[in-house]
C-alpha cells in the first residue's frame, strides 16, 4: 500500500476525490486497484503513486470535450426537454450518462426547472460546467501530483467543494474582491469525477 498524503480521510473533498480517483483508474483506465484509508490518508494498492499520477493525466486527453460537460454552461435552470434531449444524445455513453444524474434530475422541477444536485455549489458569475471545461483544459499532471501527494493551492476556485478554501472576507489580509480564491485543480477534478455514479443500466 503507498501512501496519498495529499488526500486526508478527514476532509470532505480529500475523502471524495480519493473515490474520484478510484473510479477513473478502475472504470476508466481498467486498472487493478483498491484504495484504503492509513494514518488520515488515503493508501493505494495496486499501482505506485506515479503510475496513477501518469494514468489519470492521460485520461485528461479531450475531457474538455466531453458531451457530459458540453450540453450547457450550468445545470441551473435549464427546462426538462433540454435535459432529456441532452441524456438521449448521450444514451450510449454510460460515464457521461453517470455525470448527466450527477449534475441534476428532472423527476423533481423546480419552478419549471429540472433540480441541480448539492454537487453544484457555485455562486455569483460561476457556471459550474463552463467552469469545469476552463478547469479541464488547465490540469497538468503537476497538478494531480499536488492532489495525491501534497502541493500548494493556487489561483483556482474549488466551486464550493473544498472547505479550506472558504473565503473568510472580512478576516483575510487582503479583500477577497482584490485577490483570487485557493484551490488545487487536480484534487478539485477528482472530486467532480465522483460524480459519475449512476446506474450503469440507466435508460433515458
Amino acid at each position: 500500500m503507498h501512501d496519498l498524503i495529499g488526500l486526508p480521510a478527514g476532509s470532505p473533498i480529500g475523502f471524495m476525490a480519493a473515490l474520484g480517483m478510484l473510479r477513473v483508474l478502475a472504470s476508466d483506465r481498467g486498472l487493478e486497484v483498491r484504495i484504503g484509508w492509513r494514518n488520515g490518508h488515503a493508501v493505494i494498492d495496486g499501482v505506485i503513486p506515479n503510475t496513477a499520477i501518469e494514468e489519470l493525466t492521460a485520461h485528461m486527453t479531450e475531457r474538455a470535450n466531453a458531451p457530459e460537460f458540453n450540453w450547457a454552461d450550468t445545470p441551473r435552470k435549464v427546462r426538462p426537454d433540454v435535459y432529456r434531449n441532452a441524456c438521449n444524445q448521450m444514451a450510449d455513453d454510460h460515464r457521461a450518462l453517470g455525470f448527466m444524474a450527477g449534475w441534476a434530475t428532472d423527476t423533481v422541477l423546480r419552478d419549471g426547472f429540472i433540480s441541480v444536485t448539492r454537487l453544484d455549489m457555485t455562486s455569483g458569475q460561476q457556471q459550474l460546467l463552463r467552469d469545469l471545461r476552463d478547469l479541464a483544459k488547465r490540469i497538468t499532471q503537476d497538478h494531480f501530483h499536488a492532489a495525491l501527494l501534497g502541493g500548494t493551492y493556487e489561483d483556482q476556485s474549488s466551486f464550493g467543494l473544498d472547505p479550506i478554501a472558504v473565503r473568510f472576507h472580512a478576516y483575510e489580509y487582503e479583500a477577497p474582491t482584490k485577490s483570487k480564491a485557493p484551490g488545487k485543480p487536480g484534487l478539485i477534478w477528482l472530486r467532480v469525477n465522483t460524480a459519475a455514479s449512476c446506474n450503469p443500466n440507466y435508460d433515458p
